[in-house]
């Protein structure tokens, strides 16, 4: 696999460097070095201008000044206090062309000017004549500059592939590799569209299984509502079938029957003439009762008079009453009705008859001495228990509202609990363990601070939450060891599955706590900040970290000795408005403001300089909720203010209640010792006239301005005559009701005559009547065959149904109407009874059907519309997945091969040059299924017996161990390599001597056959006794600023030259070696 180099006859294979000059480049004034054909050693001291060389073939082949890994800008490479720089690199041209010169100048800071052969050229065509000799300056496996060393173990085993595959092997496989990577990523992109498709197509699938159900019902409906359509149409034509037969049915019996009703009425005529006399007869005693009716309903009518008018009299002696209570006066009211006429004169008479004046005033003034001013009492005492009632109510509705905003503020923290019960089942485990065990401990064990911590300004709370991490916002705080032992045997106990609030459950598992214990002193709570209070608000900080927290003491030692929340400064301020190097000096390494939080450390190397780590703000997710205690606190001391008061209150409220009934109870015993002390002429008047009396006495009570109303003494007066008027006129409509009883005893008896003669006319016109009706039966039954044999009836109602079936029948749907028509062809009509009861089962059905929206049968169709074009996508996603595969298997069928047979060869060399220094190494490939992208190769090393292998990277192998590695699988890429020059400079840093010695004899060995390219080494140090071959070429750097003078004989080591040829006359064996 490995490519013929097209080498000249001076041994350089083309695209190999033949010269390299330079002017003012880096270290160099002006110096121009020709390299050898293979291996070619540059030695010299460090600071020489070694890795000077390097940058010279990158920079003047045009590769990016990033290659070197020391600048960006390329007027890094102007040597320093000049304005331009120049490189000229020969390469060797192809067999029988001549060499290639590149010429570059650099100036003006970035600009370059390019000839190629002398002939003026720009960047691209540069680039292109570089690539054409395939000369890889740009990858670490053929160029691998001082600076990029330690870069080649870090590389990712997918960057490996990709640099050995471009350095070695059949240059078809990077592109190979690219074609696998673009067809994977679209059979993959195709695949996810697919099963997308095929989630898409069952999902179609399941909506049209539940939609099918619907549609049949639908399809069913409409159906039957076609049958209903026909139906309807053919119980019409049913019916106007059978009424034309029945008309002319009906024709010929009415003619016979109005035959035989003349013969019959003609036989009755005598029976009906003596049925006329008796009903005249009958008629007259009707008249008579009738009138005897209307002379009762006169009478009834006078007696209606005359009590409506005797019931006005007793309204008007009502509203006298009425009035006497708006005056506060006594309303005297009857306790016995008046039964009787008579006996209601006398007894008013009697009351009218009563001096009442001097029993009432005598009555009045006792009861207004003694009972009116216990009643006061009582109602003071009442008016006094309803206002405390009023404030009892009142301070009750205060109390509640305030709890409720207490239950409101403090449902934060039982917000932040629930929250950390389904962050971590072991917090809800240990939470609900300390409600149940509070018992056993000696202190206090607070909970984690993302629950008790408390940040009352939320602007600040992402601020403090970033001073801390999950695991210390997670953490249980004990205040003895006594208690942390307890709570640290709960690690590692097996937690059931529990319930968390939002209704889920967490699986069962083993309690992981973080647990922390703290003592709390004076010192430990006010620990040294790294400045005064001024100073950091003159630094343009508001306080630190723990100012802003509101947390147990424990709590607040842990998150200064834990999180050191003393010594972070936090600011609203912008970030640009922070002097970071003053806040540094005043010994504050962590600052957190408006923008972003940084974190400085200082190095333990050289001058000790800070480092400062920024990063970007994280929303608060744990301390972004914050409890006002002390609005809090202010409302649990107002609630119990107001309980106390409240206590203090129901005793005084108590006794009010009790010397309320007492005062009632004596205004009681008053009233019912005035009525025994009462003589029996005031007694009756007192049983008369008790309502009218309480309803003055609670008038008076209510209104104070009675002094401007009318003496009770004259309105007595005035009301008493009223009453005795009223008296007297209650005579007159008692004697019209005697009257009217009078007229009704004579005119019973004339009533009595006239339903007599009545009785006995009606009896005589019954017996007559019953003989006529046995006659009219037999009239009214052919009448009513007559009625009901309505030949016009029937000829309307045939011609209305031949109308309406004519005009329904236009405006039938084409279906319709070619079913009815198919019936009637096929003799298939029912009769009208058939079809209405057939009609009526299809209404019935079509009553009991689901009525499916139409909208479902739509959403159906587009679904199975959708389902279609689903399905055509799947079976596309498939062939084109078979398709690409097809392509993939036909790329593999060339790629394996190549690729197992490069990997072979390097590995086995690789291998084996471990083996040769006592080590273990092994190349291999990374093949990612279904991932061409992610495949690689990784480099397996292990440097000490009974190890196992390990990826090398830079975390694991040593700088000497990596940089052993890194050549050893450089020089097993040689005998695959393409490139036409590898260079490598300062490999051998860190080695070891028996592993440098090895690896230079090795490199030697490969770098020096007669078919390797063109190699550099560059390195400041090399071993004594190491491996020559004559097709080596050792080039010594010997440039810096403090060169002795060659040409001064007084310096024993001025002139090089001499020192070399007196080193190889005293030294020559070991040369030789």
């Amino acid at each position: 696999m490995r490519p013929e180099y097209d080498r000249g006859e001076d041994g350089f294979v083309a695209g190999s460097i033949v010269r390299i000059k330079t002017r003012n480049f880096m270290t160099y004034d002006n110096v121009e070095f020709y390299p050898g054909p293979r291996l070619n050693m540059i030695i010299g001291p460090n600071g020489t201008g070694k890795s000077s060389i390097a940058a010279a073939i990158a920079i003047g082949l045009g590769f990016p000044p990033t290659l070197m890994g020391r600048s960006k800008d390329l007027s890094e490479f102007v040597k320093q206090g000049l304005d331009e720089a120049e490189t000229e690199i020969e390469i060797k041209g192809w067999r029988g062309k001549r060499n290639v010169i590149i010429w570059r100048r650099i100036y003006g800071g970035s600009k370059s000017e390019w000839r190629i052969n002398g002939q003026s050229a720009t960047a691209t065509q540069v680039k292109e004549k570089v690539g054409s000799f395939c000369i890889q300056a740009n990858n670490l496996c053929s160029f691998l500059p001082q600076d990029k060393v330690a870069e080649f173990a870090k590389m990712a085993p997918v960057v490996v592939l990709q640099e050995t595959m471009r350095a070695a092997g059949d240059p078809r496989l990077t592109q190979w590799h690219a074609a696998l990577v673009e067809k994977g990523a679209e059979a993959k992109e195709i695949s996810e569209n697919h099963e997308r498709d095929v989630a898409k197509r069952d999902d179609l699938k399941m909506k049209l299984s539940r939609l099918e159900p619907m549609v049949a019902l639908f399809q069913d409906r409409k159906e039957q509502e076609f049958r209903r359509e026909v139906l309807k149409m053919v119980a019409v034509y049913a019916e106007l079938r059978e009424v034309t037969r029945a008309k002319k049915d009906m024709k010929k019996e009415v003619a016979d029957l109005k035959q035989l009703l003349t013969a019959v009425q003609s036989k009755r005529q005598p029976l009906e003439a003596l049925r006329t006399d008796q009903k005249e007869k009958a008629d007259k005693a009707a008249v008579q009762v009738k009138k005897t009716e209307d002379d009762s309903k006169d009478l009834m009518r006078s007696h209606r008079q005359a009590k409506s008018r005797l019931d006005r009299i007793m309204e008007d002696e009502s509203e006298i009453q009425t009035a006497l209570n708006r005056h506060k006066l006594v309303v005297v009211r009857r306790q016995n009705e008046i039964q009787r006429f008579r006996q209601r004169m006398e007894e008013a008479q009697k009351l009218l008859n009563t001096p009442v004046d001097e029993l009432q005033a005598e009555f009045d003034t006792k009861r207004q001495t003694k009972v009116r001013a216990a009643r006061e009492q009582a109602q003071q005492h009442e008016s006094d228990y309803l206002e405390n009632d009023r404030w009892f109510a009142m301070t009750a509705r205060t109390m509640d509202e305030l709890s409720k905003k207490q239950q409101t503020l403090e449902s934060i923290e039982r917000q932040r609990e629930n929250e950390a019960r389904r962050f971590d089942p072991s917090i809800a485990f240990a939470l609900d363990w300390l409600a149940q065990n509070g018992d056993k401990f000696e202190g206090k064990v607070h909970k984690p601070a993302m629950i008790s911590v408390n940040v009352r300004d939320r602007a600040y709370a992402w601020q403090v939450e970033m001073c801390t991490n999950v695991s210390q916002r997670k953490t249980f705080i004990c205040e003895n060891q006594h208690d942390y032992r307890i709570m640290l045997g709960l690690n590692n106990t097996t937690m059931p599955a529990r319930q968390n609030p939002d209704g889920s459950w967490s699986q069962p598992g083993k309690v992981q706590l973080h647990l922390a214990a703290v003592e709390v002193t004076e010192a430990a709570a006010n620990p040294q900040r790294p400045c005064p209070p001024e100073t950091l608000a003159k630094l343009g900080f508001e306080g630190w970290a723990i100012d802003f927290v509101e947390a147990a003491p424990a709590v607040a030692i842990f998150l200064m000795q834990n999180c050191n929340m003393h010594r972070a400064a936090l600011t609203r301020r912008p970030a640009n408005q922070i002097d970071s190097d003053k806040v540094l000096q005043t010994g504050i390494t962590t600052w957190i403001t408006k923008d972003d939080a940084n974190r400085a450390i200082k190095s333990r190397y050289g001058k000790g300089a800070f480092q400062t780590t920024t990063t970007a703000p994280v929303p608060a997710r744990a301390f972004n909720l914050a409890v006002d205690q002390d609005a809090v606190n202010k409302l649990v001391e107002e609630i119990a203010r107001m309980k106390r008061e409240t206590k203090d209150r129901e005793g005084p409220h108590q006794q009010l209640r009790q010397k309320q009934q007492k005062a009632n109870e004596v205004a009681r015993k008053l009233s019912d010792d005035l009525v025994k002390s009462a003589t029996p002429e005031m007694i009756m008047v007192s049983n008369s006239y008790e309502i009218y009396l309480t309803y003055v006495d609670r008038a008076k009570s209510s209104l104070e301005n009675v002094e401007k109303q009318p003496s009770p003494e004259a309105l007595f007066a005035t009301q008493r005559a009223k009453l005795q008027e009223l008296a007297s006129g209650r005579l007159r409509p008692l004697g019209l009701l005697r009257d009217v009883g009078d007229k009704a005893v004579d005119l019973a008896e004339s009533s009595v005559l006239a339903v007599l003669a009545q009785a006995r006319t009606k009896a005589n016109f019954a017996a007559i009547e019953d003989r006529y009706k046995t006659g009219d039966v037999e009239v009214d039954e052919l009448r009513t065959l007559l009625g009901e044999a309505d030949f016009q009836k029937m000829t309307a109602a045939s011609s209305r149904i031949k109308a309406y079936l004519q005009e329904s029948f236009r405006d039938l749907a084409q279906d319709v109407k070619e079913e009815i028509l198919r019936q009637d062809t096929a003799g298939e009509i029912p009769s009208h009874e058939e079809a209405r009861q057939n009609l009526a089962q299809v209404e019935s059905d079509l009553a009991a059907a689901v009525n499916v929206d139409p909208r479902e049968v739509e959403k159906y169709e587009k679904i199975r519309s959708d389902l279609e074009k689903t399905e055509r996508s799947v079976e596309l996603d498939q062939q084109s997945v078979a398709k690409i595969q097809r392509q993939i298997n036909r790329i593999l069928t060339e790629f394996d091969p190549a690729l197992d047979t490069l990997v072979s060869v390097v590995n086995d060399k690789f291998s084996a040059a471990f083996a040769r220094i006592g080590c273990a190494g092994e190349v291999r490939i990374d093949r990612v299924e279904g991932n061409f992208a992610a495949w690689g190769i990784q480099i397996m090393v292990s440097y000490r017996d009974g190890d196992a292998l390990q990826i090398l990277n830079a975390q694991v192998q040593s700088g000497g161990e990596r940089s052993l590695a890194t050549i050893t699988y450089l020089m097993s890429l040689s005998d695959m390599a393409r490139a036409p020059f590898s260079l490598v400079d300062e490999i051998n840093q860190g080695m070891d001597q028996r592993a440098e010695r090895n690896v230079h004899n090795q490199l030697v060995s490969v770098t020096c056959n007669s078919d390797a390219g063109q190699s550099f080494l560059i390195t400041p140090k090399l071993l004594v006794g190491l491996s020559y071959h004559e097709r080596m070429k050792i080039l010594i750097v010997n440039n810096g600023a403090w060169l002795p003078d060659p040409l001064d004989k007084q310096q024993r080591f001025g002139s090089l030259k001499s020192c070399l040829t007196k080193y190889k006359r005293h030294h020559a064996a070991i040369a030789v070696t």
